[in-house]
């Protein structure tokens, strides 16, 4: 069973996560079932019921989003990998693309182009489903710039309105003078755009999560598919292996990214960048 708690048609990241799974548990000669764990639909206590009648015993916790429904089983009856989902329990096995290793990509692309003020803009929600990787990243690479250079990052709380986040995003570049703006938001051009910032004249942007053929922006790619890929080979291990429960010990394994150059972020003149 592969578990969500909303509604993932219109998040590109979830779904292609969900393509990656699918794909690969066809591969393999697997039923994978898509099920959500969200009002209307199941709860801790019918899934269970469901999973037993089912019987279902191998469980993708996938991509659940902190403050909408939670999940709780007896996990010593199921095989079980999560996709992100750090912040819930169980302590599992996971697979996520390397928000870490992301940012300092990033943050390095954008050193050698010239930039000094990078500043990163990442939502309070994808930080705690992620134990924080992406701040983290921040401050390692924060830490090789000179002080004068550091930004104070940016944690959009959880709303879903963008005009509020816009507004935000906006008085933190104004305020902190920001040259370059990570975020792992794929609307990151807009919201700048709506906060009167030109990109890239005022500010640049890279994000931090792009998906296969986006255009005109630049950032890092994850092979999110493979994320799901990943998660169902993995599951299946488990499952032929006869492993039920949560290994002390449970891995991570994180799925390496690549840069991609666009127009939001062009090289400065680097003869007129002081040192």
């Amino acid at each position: 069973a592969y578990l969500v708690n909303r509604e993932i048609d219109n998040i590109p990241h979830a779904k292609a996560f969900w393509e990656g799974a699918r794909s690969q548990a066809e591969i393999l000669g697997y039923d994978l079932e898509l099920i959500a764990v969200k009002e209307g639909h199941h709860d801790s206590k019918s899934l269970a019921r469901y999973l037993k009648a089912q019987k279902i015993s191998g469980i993708i916790i996938a991509g659940f989003k902190p403050g909408l429904s939670e999940l709780k089983l007896d996990w010593k009856d199921y095989a079980v990998v999560k996709i992100q989902s750090l912040h819930m329990e169980p302590e599992a096995t996971s697979v996520s693309n390397d928000q870490r290793q992301d940012v300092r990509i990033a943050f390095r692309e954008m050193l050698s182009r010239g930039y000094r003020r990078i500043g990163l803009a990442v939502g309070e929600t994808d930080e705690r489903s992620s134990e924080y990787r992406h701040t983290a990243g921040y401050l390692i690479e924060r830490a090789s710039v000179p002080a004068r250079d550091h930004v104070p990052q940016l944690l959009f709380p959880m709303i879903e309105d963008s005009k509020e986040i816009s507004q935000m995003i906006g008085h933190w570049v104004r305020k902190h003078k920001v040259e370059a703006v990570l975020c792992n938001w794929l609307s990151i051009r807009e919201l700048l755009v709506n906060a009167g910032l030109s990109v890239p004249d005022d500010v640049a942007c890279a994000c931090l999560c792009l998906l296969e053929g986006t255009t005109g922006l630049a950032g890092v790619i994850p092979n999110l598919n493979m994320v799901g890929t990943k998660a169902v080979s993995l599951l299946t291990s488990q499952l032929k292996q006869g492993t039920r429960g949560v290994s002390a010990f449970a891995s991570s394994t994180y799925v390496r990214s690549r840069w991609q150059d666009g127009a939001s972020a062009p090289w400065k003149n680097l003869a007129v960048v002081s040192p």
